[in-house]
Formats: C-alpha cells, sequence, structure tokens
C-alpha cells in the first residue's frame, strides 16, 4: 500500500478553542491529524451541501477569524484533504479557518442550537475515562465474581479430592 503524500498546514483559530482541542485529543490519546484526518471528509460532505456565501459574507467571515498568537493549529494532513478543503471552501466563499474554527468549536463545545447535548470530544473523554460509568455502586461492580471469600475458601479445602477431582471432570 502506498504511503499518503501528507501536506503540513495551519488553520487559525481561536485560543481558548485550539487549548481545549489540544486537551482533549491529549486526554483521550489521538492525536490531532488522526482525528481530522477521520472526520473531516464528512464533515466536507455537509459544507459541500450548504449554501454559497456572497462575497460581502466571505469579507464578514474573514474578519471574524483569529489571528492571534496561541490560536495556530499546525497539522499534518493528506494532501488530497487538503486540497478538498481549499476547494470546497472557495466553492462555499468560506474562508477556510473559520470552517475549521467552526468545526473545532462544535468538538469541544457542542452544537450551541442543542444545549442538552454533550460535546463530542467531551463525551468521548468521559467514555474512555470510565468504560463501566454504569457501574457506581459496590454491589454491582464488574468484578465483584472474583472475589471469593476465606468462608468459601474454606469449604473449598474440606472437600476430599476425590469429590473435587470429581466435580472437576464435570464442570469441562
Amino acid at each position: 500500500m502506498a504511503k499518503r503524500k501528507k501536506r503540513r498546514t495551519t488553520f487559525f483559530v481561536a485560543p481558548h478553542i485550539l487549548q481545549r482541542f489540544n486537551e482533549l485529543t491529549k486526554d483521550i490519546g489521538i492525536t490531532r491529524d488522526t482525528l481530522l484526518e477521520r472526520n473531516l471528509a464528512q464533515e466536507l460532505r455537509y459544507l459541500d451541501k450548504a449554501q454559497a456565501n456572497s462575497d460581502k459574507a466571505k469579507r464578514y467571515l474573514s474578519r471574524s477569524n483569529f489571528k492571534e498568537p496561541g490560536g495556530e493549529l499546525f497539522v499534518n494532513l493528506d494532501a488530497s484533504l487538503v486540497a478538498k478543503i481549499n476547494q470546497i471552501c472557495k466553492a462555499k466563499n468560506i474562508p477556510r479557518d473559520s470552517f475549521l474554527a467552526e468545526y473545532l468549536r462544535y468538538l469541544v463545545e457542542g452544537d450551541p442550537a442543542n444545549k442538552d447535548q454533550v460535546a463530542p470530544l467531551v463525551l468521548v473523554n468521559t467514555i474512555l475515562s470510565n468504560l463501566r460509568h454504569e457501574y457506581d455502586g459496590e454491589d454491582d461492580a464488574p468484578y465483584n465474581d472474583l472475589h471469593v471469600s476465606d468462608q468459601v475458601l474454606r469449604s473449598i479445602e474440606t472437600i476430599p479430592d476425590r469429590v473435587r477431582k470429581l466435580l472437576k471432570g464435570r464442570r469441562s
């Protein structure tokens, strides 16, 4: 399998969004590049269905881009993905920084139209931090079956060897 050509590219986003994105990807254990490569293709399909902006709207969005220190996101993405981002953003008259900034904001803060929804990366981080979150009490803990009390051990030790061998044979 041929190795895909990577392209280093820079996006400018709000520093607080970038900081939260960095924290969550680190906690989850996935690189920023990998996460973006896995998901941006689908996001671009959504963007491609959006209505194109006027030049005036694009200028407005361009002014709201964050070009302050700490907001630079340097990533190495598949060259064809970067080309597709550029192509669709150009066709839709949307600054690519605005597109990526909005996507990262969604990942770390969630959908502003749905306040009940947990932000996707926050949800993934929560799940991976405690995969068995439904076991909050001690009575239903997942490894209770591994506990053998001293009383049970004494009972087992009193069983004659012949009976123990017989029981062992029935289990297999």
